[in-house]
C-alpha cells in the first residue's frame, strides 16, 4: 500500500485567522468610536486608531474629551493584547520551525553517517525515482542525492534519506558515505554529468559497483572506461522491450506478471570457498527442495554463462548462481548462508 502524502491546507490556520480578524475588528471599532465620540472625520479617526493600537507615541490628532480618553485607554489595552498574542504566535512558529529543521537535519546526517553497504541514487528524476523506489521496496538501504529544490521537498515529505547538493561534487559524495557504500546509480539529466560523477565516484571507492545512465553510445564507452560497471541506455532498453512486446507478447506479459504481479524475485547467489554449495551438484544443493528456488544460469569465469544448468551440474567456488524464486525465500537463502543481498 502506498504511503499517503500529507496535503497542506490552502487556508491559513485558525490562530492566524483569529489574529487577523481581531486586528480588523479593533481598527473598525476604534475608527467608528472616534467618529461617534469625538465627531472626527474618517481619516483622523483611522489615524488615531492606528497610532493608539500600535503604541508609537505620536501626539493626539485633536484634543480628546473625557469619553475619548477612556475610549483610547480601552483601545490601547485591546491593541496591546492582540499584539502580544501575535508576537507569541509568530515567535512560537519561528522557533518551532527552526528547531524542527535543525534537529531534523542533525538526525538525518547521523543516520547517513552510520550507513554501510548502502545504495546511493544520484538524481531523483523519472528514472532515478523509479530506481530508488524499487530498491526501497526490496528493503535496501538507499540515500538520494538531489539538488533540485522541488524534488528535495518531495524527498523530505516522503521521508527519504537524502542530501541536497550536486552529486558530481566530491564533498557531497563523501557526505553520502560513499566509501562505505555498496553501489551508486548515476541518473543525472546530462550524460557529461554522469560521466564526471562516475570518474569521481570510482576515485573515492574502487570497489563500488557503479551503474550509469547514458543516452549516447559514444559516451557509454567512455563511462565504461571511466569505471562504470554497467551503463544503461533507457532508449535502447525501451526499444528492445517494445519490439519484444510486438514479437513475443505472451512471453513479455508472463515476465511482467512474474516480476511485478507476483511475489517473485531474481537474486545473485555467490558460491564462495567456504560456501555449503561449493563442490555440490545442483540437485544436492537444496535450493529447489528446501527453498523452492530455480537456478536459471550460472556465471563461471568472466564471461562464461551456463544457461539452464542440469541437476548434475557441480557448483564451483567463484560461481555466481542466477536464481528465481519467492522474494522471502531468496532472502532466507542469503541469510542462512551469511550472504549480503
Amino acid at each position: 500500500m502506498s504511503r499517503m502524502r500529507k496535503v497542506s491546507s490552502p487556508y491559513p490556520s485558525r490562530e492566524l485567522r483569529v489574529i487577523f480578524v481581531s486586528i480588523l475588528l479593533i481598527v473598525i471599532i476604534g475608527t467608528a468610536g472616534y467618529m461617534i465620540i469625538e465627531g472626527w472625520n474618517f481619516l483622523d479617526s483611522f489615524f488615531m486608531t492606528i497610532i493608539s493600537i500600535s503604541t508609537v507615541g505620536f501626539n493626539e490628532v485633536h484634543p480628546l474629551n473625557n469619553a475619548g480618553k477612556v475610549f483610547t485607554v480601552v483601545l490601547i489595552f485591546g491593541g496591546i493584547s492582540v499584539l502580544a498574542y501575535s508576537v507569541h504566535y509568530f515567535g512560537q512558529k519561528l522557533v518551532e520551525g527552526g528547531l524542527r529543521n535543525i534537529f531534523g537535519r542533525r538526525k538525518l546526517e547521523r543516520e547517513i553517517s552510520l550507513l554501510k553497504n548502502h545504495y546511493i541514487v544520484c538524481g531523483f528524476g523519472r528514472m532515478g525515482g523509479i530506481v530508488a523506489k524499487e530498491l526501497k521496496k526490496r528493503k535496501k538501504k538507499v540515500i538520494v542525492i538531489e539538488k533540485d529544490k522541488e524534488l528535495v521537498e518531495k524527498l523530505r515529505e516522503e521521508e527519504w534519506l537524502f542530501i541536497q547538493g550536486d552529486a558530481t561534487d566530491e564533498d557531497v559524495l563523501i557526505r553520502a558515505n560513499i566509501r562505505q557504500a555498496r553501489a551508486l546509480v548515476a541518473t543525472l539529466k546530462d550524460d557529461a554529468d554522469n560521466l564526471y560523477l562516475t570518474i569521481t565516484a570510482r576515485e573515492l571507492n574502487n570497489k563500488l559497483f557503479i551503474v550509469a545512465r547514458s543516452t549516447d553510445a559514444k559516451v557509454e564507452k567512455k563511462m565504461l572506461r571511466a569505471g562504470a560497471n554497467k551503463v544503461i541506455s533507457p532508449y535502447r532498453l525501451g526499444g528492445v522491450r517494445i519490439a519484444n512486446a510486438l514479437l513475443r507478447p505472451e512471453a513479455i506479459e508472463f515476465i511482467e506478471l512474474a516480476m511485478e504481479g507476483f511475489d517473485v524475485a531474481m537474486e545473485e547467489i555467490p558460491v564462495e570457498e567456504n560456501s555449503p554449495f561449493a563442490g555440490k551438484k545442483l540437485k544436492d544443493s537444496g535450493l529447489r527442495d528446501r527453498y523452492g528456488a530455480i537456478v536459471v544460469a550460472i556465471k563461471r569465469d568472466i564471461a562464461n554463462y551456463i544457461f539452464n544448468p542440469g541437476p548434475d551440474e557441480k557448483l564451483k567456488a567463484g560461481d555466481i548462481m542466477i536464481v528465481i524464486g519467492k522474494a522471502d525465500m531468496l532472502e532466507r537463502i542469503m541469510k542462512d548462508n551469511n550472504l549480503e543481498a
